[in-house]
């Protein structure tokens, strides 16, 4: 019984494959039935090309104005600048003391506009056009004293700031032996240190260059 039934089933099967039709890639079908009077052809697209970019147009006025921002100025107030005093390297002697009487007399009543010299003494205000830079004077330096119309060099050798003891009295010493160079030196410079009534003085000592 199961050996007819399996010869049933197989003769079917073959039967079927009889009866079959393969297609390959070579063969055709053809369609019927379809109108080509309505037929569309497709076509590809053609791939965008890159848009150029876009000149800017010039601002028209009343109609999409560029805004302007105001310049802003600034200034700022430098005050005017004084011309610096000059200073002096070159001392001149423009009025002679000839007595102890006259430097005595004139010791309290200095003009603004002289340097003095008595004996080996030049003295005088510590304004910037007389005597004044002669605070920043330093040994080994050369000056010029000019008297007469004659100038002559002289060489610092020797600077201190003394102490006004009294009338005649510079940090021990007496403005006689000062104004005597001291027995010593060539030069004597006496001058005010500060200013007001204050008591010290710079006192230096030259020799001729």
């Amino acid at each position: 019984m199961a050996k007819s039934l399996l010869i049933m089933i197989f003769s079917a099967l073959m039967t079927l494959v009889g009866n079959s039709v393969a297609l390959m890639a070579t063969d055709t079908v053809a369609v019927t039935g379809i109108d080509s009077s309505r037929a569309v052809e497709t076509v590809p697209l053609p791939e965008p090309e890159p848009a150029e970019p876009a000149t800017p147009a010039a601002p028209v006025a009343g109609s999409n104005t560029v805004p302007i921002m105001p310049t802003i100025y600034t200034q700022t107030y430098e005050a005017p600048v004084q011309p610096a005093a000059p200073v002096v390297t070159n001392y001149t002697v423009t009025y002679n003391v000839v007595s102890v009487a006259e430097y005595n007399a004139l010791a309290y009543n200095l003009s603004y506009s002289d340097i003095y010299k008595f004996r080996k003494l030049v003295y005088g205000h510590n304004s910037s056009n007389l005597l004044g830079s002669l605070a920043h004077k330093n040994v080994g330096e050369t000056i010029t004293v000019t008297e007469g119309g004659v100038a002559t060099s002289y060489q610092i050798v020797w600077k201190q700031e003394l102490h006004k003891e009294s009338a005649n009295n510079l940090g021990g010493y007496t403005m006689s032996s000062i104004a005597n160079g001291l027995g010593m030196y060539d030069l004597a410079f006496v001058t005010c240190s500060g200013y007001g009534d204050t008591p010290y003085r710079w006192v230096l000592f030259a020799n001729r260059a």
